[in-house]
């Protein structure tokens, strides 16, 4: 008997009847499937935690959002989705819980409906939304955004914005290093500006421009 899919091949004449070895064989496929689907999450595991490090203070509340894009791609599924169960299937989170979180975070960035697309079918602010999503699906304390509307046209950039917002209200903290003086001037939060590695000026509700004192 051999599974398609998976190229597994089983085999068994030492029963009665065909009946019996068919059964039997069904049982012995069972057991390679369930053993062929756990190396694959081993190796899913292996491949998302990378190098072993302590689980410390700062790497239990941290998460990161990056621009350009950094995708990870489920090899079982191709699917977005995946890409952000991943993140919760590699800290063992229990699959109910991972399904309706994916679902709650997906609804937070406008994603619900493209949750079976492919990255490549995906724009770029869409894109940005995965990471995001990515980065809150384990709820950190904290979320460092590295020029996350850097390469977006205004209108992506103001959406992207109202979703960190969103993820402020609820607790998070977002820390966002950026140059775009519109989305600063706009959002009216903390400003830290930072020139030659030292921090030259920390307004609660700051604006991008400002005189540098001398």
């Amino acid at each position: 008997m051999t599974h398609l899919p998976t190229g597994i091949v089983v085999q068994c004449q030492n029963e009665r009847s065909q009946i019996q070895n068919r059964a039997r064989c069904m049982q012995l496929l069972r057991a390679k499937l369930f053993e062929y689907e756990k190396k694959k999450q081993d190796q899913l595991k292996s491949d998302l935690a990378g190098d072993y490090q302590a689980i410390e203070w700062g790497s239990q509340i941290r998460s990161y959002v990056f621009q350009p894009y950094t995708m990870v791609k489920d090899h079982r599924t191709n699917t977005e989705t995946g890409n952000v169960q991943a993140v919760m299937q590699v800290i063992e989170t229990p699959y109910r819980q991972i399904k309706r979180r994916v679902a709650a975070v997906l609804d937070l960035v406008g994603l619900r409906s493209r949750a079976c697309d492919y990255p490549g079918e995906l724009s770029g602010g869409e894109q940005q939304r995965v990471a995001i999503a990515r980065a809150i699906v384990n709820d950190p304390l904290l979320v460092i955004a590295d020029e996350p509307t850097g390469n977006l046209d205004p209108e992506t950039s103001m959406d992207i914005m109202k979703i960190f917002s969103q993820i402020n209200d609820s607790g998070t903290t977002i820390v966002m290093a950026t140059h775009d003086k519109t989305i600063v001037d706009i959002m009216e939060k903390r400003v830290i500006a930072i020139e030659d590695g030292y921090i030259v000026r920390d307004d609660a509700k700051g604006v991008y421009g400002y005189e540098p004192e001398h």
